[in-house]
């Protein structure tokens, strides 16, 4: 958060405002729970507790606007370097893969997803001792009727490079040219806000 917040002023301003927020709901311990999500960076989730800021932290509501907004930035900044560090690894990392193609792309039931991992799921991975040209045959014996979570499966798309691809029909006829590796999304479960891994989730399921 911005320097207003910063420091022992940061602790009990913010639960000084809990307080003052949760007498109005009558509920204290979710106040707090509020402000220390603010305290993290959860702008979004408690807009309807800004309006009371101002006279907690006994400072202007201008005040208390300009750190909110310097906040939201340094978020952004900081969501953006982290993008940008993971596509860097991805794409050091990167060998040539399949990814099939479902009828839905967003998985039913989601929590099944995110314990295996929508990759796991979803990822063929080539003999890259094998020539390109026999890739396709590859995933074609490896392709299944569907997917857990995401339904039947409609056709495979073959990743050659971070930056060139193609997608087939369930059959393997070529059907598109693409001018980037196509990446299958993240099903993520929180605890209250922190993201378990699929690794955590699966040491706990036993998968």
């Amino acid at each position: 958060m911005a320097p207003l917040f910063n420091g022992r002023l940061r602790a009990v301003a913010f639960r000084t405002a809990g307080a003052h927020i949760a007498r109005g709901r009558q509920n204290i311990a979710k106040g707090i729970r509020r402000i220390d999500a603010l305290c993290e960076g959860d702008i979004e989730g408690t807009k309807q507790f800004l309006d009371v800021l101002p006279q907690a932290l006994e400072t202007s509501a201008e005040t208390v606007k300009r750190a909110l907004d310097q906040a939201v930035r340094e978020i952004e900044l900081a969501e953006k370097r982290e993008a940008e560090a993971r596509d860097k690894i991805w794409r050091e990392n990167f060998c040539p893969h399949a990814i099939i193609l479902t009828e839905r792309t967003v998985p039913s039931p989601i929590f099944a997803a995110a314990i295996i991992g929508v990759e796991k799921l979803l990822r063929i991975d080539l003999d890259l001792t094998q020539r390109p040209v026999s890739f396709v045959r590859r995933v074609l014996d490896r392709l299944p009727e569907g997917v857990i979570a995401f339904g039947k499966t409609v056709g495979f798309v073959i990743n050659y490079s971070p930056d060139q691809a193609v997608r087939f029909d369930r059959n393997g006829q070529p059907i598109e040219i693409l001018d980037k590796a196509v990446r299958p999304a993240t099903a993520v479960l929180c605890l209250g806000r922190r993201p378990i891994t699929a690794e955590a989730l699966g040491l706990v399921f036993g998968k």
